[in-house]
């Protein structure tokens, strides 16, 4: 009987030491699942590296024979960049702030883990603080929008529409045929056609 004390006490202290570990790396799917890197994955995976549209219409404003065609002016699109490279380094000072946030939101749940008597208020409290740096980075897509009317008249902004949507329908076409980086599919031989009846 000696031995189901020692087995138990042994599996406690062996959950107790994983505990810290088990909050960095987090529960697939759990609301605390792995911290800020698995956050960025999971950000990443939802909208892919650089897919969003109105980051590829600041990319496409910014080479210059876009900003010919839609006849961006040099000072527009210098204000243009200028308040952009702000929102950018707003951006990663916020993405900075949540990472560091939701490391202490994992050693916090770690300890609440490893020990019932501790308060939730802290947890609790973090909770709150990274849904209030979320709603900030949520917040710049709309400071984006509103830096691309302040700078673009009704008309530029059109043309910089339709121009991004013909970019993105000859991506497709590219892709459909092999994409840019691949081989095309080769031509079709003479009899490899479909046959006459």
């Amino acid at each position: 009987m000696k031995t189901t004390p020692f087995i138990l006490s042994t599996l406690a202290l062996s959950a107790l030491l994983a505990l810290p570990a088990a909050a960095e790396e987090g529960a697939p799917g759990g609301p605390f699942a792995g911290g800020p890197r698995r956050e960025r994955e999971r950000m990443e995976r939802r909208r892919g590296p650089g897919m969003e549209p109105d980051m590829m219409l600041f990319r496409l404003i910014g080479e210059q024979r876009m900003a010919a065609e839609i006849g961006l002016s040099k000072e527009q699109s210098e204000a243009l960049r200028g308040d952009m490279r702000k929102l950018r380094e707003r951006q990663i000072d916020l993405q900075a702030q949540l990472d560091k946030l939701t490391l202490r939101q994992a050693d916090v749940v770690a300890g609440l883990l490893a020990d019932r008597a501790k308060s939730t208020d802290e947890a609790k409290k973090l909770v709150d603080e990274i849904g209030a740096v979320r709603t900030d980075i949520a917040k710049l897509a709309i400071d984006r929008i509103l830096i691309v009317r302040t700078h673009l008249t009704d008309a530029q902004i059109a043309k910089a529409r339709e121009l991004m949507k013909a970019r993105m329908e000859s991506m497709r076409e590219g892709q459909k045929a092999g994409g840019p980086n691949l081989p095309k599919p080769p031509a079709p031989k003479p009899g490899d056609g479909p046959r006459p009846e």
